[in-house]
Parts: structure tokens; sequence; C-alpha cells
């Protein structure tokens, strides 16, 4: 078995995992000692595909491989820290790095699902179900819970890991395309246009909602009024405006501007999340929200801008059939060089 064909494996392990772990709770008692293992197996699955596409891949595909990573590796400690941990310390501790853990992988994930997309390794109806599977599962567990959904005889736990099974069925598809054809595909420099870039996508989308949120009053998320530095006062109103009209001209203005945005924004989210914990500033339920809201955000945007920026920096990037014309014209002169010499 190559190299190749244990990454998928793992992956293909990892996803079941992540389905069945949550399904089989209450029925065997050790079952979520295996919960950190789906995370760590399925980065394998990750690190194939970056090894398949390699640099070629384009801006969506290195910041989703690199988001898609970090969510994967936080959901896998915070994992371990609801094991290891018990009471508010818990609470503290595995609430923001599994939000944290969850954005990034969901953003993560809609960027490979672009990247494979174009690579013909996803048709549409799979891309899309592959960006929509973390969230599905949520929203399942967060509405019906463990409730029976009524099908059939008995209590259908609903629980479903709708991404592990998407994780299962990509590793299938990408055992049947093999690692030379895939490192044969590249995107066209023009292939993105219509989406835009990484950078530009995540800055718009913070600076929105920051802008959106902060202008009704909901960040941080049920702050009380008259609170100094938090809910409704108007130093934290003004850095939400600001923050939020920053990542709009950002995107609009171009690539580098939306990734010094994402960067120099997302260490003033981090700088909001610790605020709350100066001494008297904000009651102790809030710093707790502060976080969850904050620190997810800021892993999105520190990731996407370093991750997808440090590769954008190096001048235009060429596309395969620039290469072969190259290449092509490279081999040409040097057949009439050696034409010219035997004369």
């Amino acid at each position: 078995m190559d190299a190749s064909a244990r990454n998928l494996a793992a992956a293909a392990v990892g996803g079941t995992l992540w389905a069945a772990v949550p399904a089989l709770d209450g029925t065997v008692p050790w079952v979520w000692s295996l919960a950190p293992l789906a995370p760590v197996l399925l980065a394998f699955g990750v690190l194939e595909c970056r090894r398949r596409y390699g640099d070629g891949w384009g801006q969506f595909g290195r910041a989703g491989a690199a988001l898609a990573g970090v969510g994967l590796a936080l959901l896998a400690v915070g994992a371990l820290l609801r094991q290891a941990l018990a009471g508010l310390v818990a609470v503290f501790a595995v609430g923001p790095v599994a939000a944290g853990g969850f954005l990034a992988l969901w953003v993560g994930s809609t960027f490979l699902a672009v990247a494979l997309r174009r690579a013909d390794v996803l048709g549409r109806p799979g891309a899309v179900a592959f960006v929509l599977a973390l969230p599905a599962s949520l929203l399942v567990n967060v509405f019906l819970g463990s409730a029976g959904l009524g099908l059939g005889r008995g209590v259908v736990r609903a629980s479903p890991g709708f991404y592990g099974l998407a994780w299962v069925g990509l590793a299938v598809r990408l055992s049947r395309t093999g690692p030379t054809a895939a490192r044969g595909t590249v995107s066209g420099p023009s292939a993105g246009s219509a989406v835009g870039s990484p950078q530009r996508v995540v800055a718009a989308l913070v600076g929105v909602a920051v802008a959106v949120l902060g202008a009704a009053g909901l960040l941080p998320l049920g702050a009380p009024d008259g609170t100094p530095f938090t809910g409704e006062s108007a130093p934290l109103d003004g850095v939400h405006a600001a923050l939020g009209a920053a990542g709009v001209l950002a995107a609009l203005a171009g690539d580098r501007y939306a990734r010094w945005y994402n960067r120099a924004g997302g260490a003033a989210l981090l700088a909001l999340a610790a605020l709350p914990f100066l001494p008297g500033r904000t009651p102790f339920g809030l710093a707790f929200v502060d976080l969850v809201v904050y620190v997810p955000a800021a892993v999105v945007t520190l990731g996407v801008g370093f991750a997808a920026g440090s590769a954008t920096g190096s001048g235009p990037q060429r596309s395969g059939a620039d290469d072969d014309v190259r290449g092509g014209g490279e081999q040409a002169d040097a057949e009439d060089g050696r034409a010219d010499r035997r004369r």
C-alpha cells in the first residue's frame, strides 16, 4: 500500500468514526474516547489533497487545506480537553476551541470544495454536499438532539455525522483518481474571477458580519447596557463599525489589501476577545460569550490571511497551458541552436 492509499484509508476510517461516535453515544460507554481520533485521521485526507495538487492547486486549495487542517487540529484538542477537564474550566476551555475549530473547518471545507470542483474531482452536487455536510450535522443536532425521528420502530438518534460520510465519499472518489493525473490538473489564473480570492471572500464576509451585528447591538451577544467597553458602548461600537467598513473596503480594493486586513483584523478580534478579562470590565458570563464569538472569527481571518497570502506576493501565477507553451518554445529554441551549430 503506497502513501496515497494509506492517506485515503486513514481519511475513510476518520470519516467513519466521525459518523459513528455520536450515533453510538449512550450505547457504547467508551465511544467518546475515540472522538479525538476522527479529526486526526481526517487530516490525512487533507494532506493527500494537498500532496496531489501542490502549489498549482490555486489560492482556494491552499487556503482550504490550511484552514481545514487548523480546524481539525482545534477539534481534536477540544475533544481531548472535554475528556480531561470538568466544570466551568471545561466550558471556558472547550467552547472557544470547538467553536474556532468548527468555523475554520467549515470555511476550509468550502474552499476545498471549490478547488476540488475546479479540478474535476467533485461534480457540482458533490461539492455542494461537501460544503453543507458540516452545518447540516450541526443543525440536526441542535434542533432534534437525541429525539426520535419517527422512522419506523425504535428511536433513530438525530446525531448523524454527515461531514464524516462526506469524507468517506471523497476518499473513495480520490482513490479512483490517479495521483499522476491529479498532479497535472492546474487551475488557470482566471479560474476564480467570478468568485474572487479567499482573502477577499473572508474579508468581505467578516466585515459585513461585524458591521451588521455591531450596528444591531448584538456584539458582544447579550451585553448589558451601561457596562464599560461592552455592549452598546460608543467605543466598542466604533471599533465594530471600523472593522466592518475596513473589511468591505479591503475586499473591494484587492487581494493585497484583503490579506493585510485579515491579518490585522484577526489580531484586533483576538484583542476584543481578551478585553473582557481585564479586571472589572465585563460580567463573568459575558466573557465566555466574547470568546466564542471573537476567537473563531480571528482563527479564520488570521488563517486565510497567512495561508492563502503567502503565495500571492511572489508574482503572477502561470497556468499549466502557459508552462506547456513556454516549455515547447524553449525546446524549439534549443533545437534551432543545435541546427545552426551543425551548419
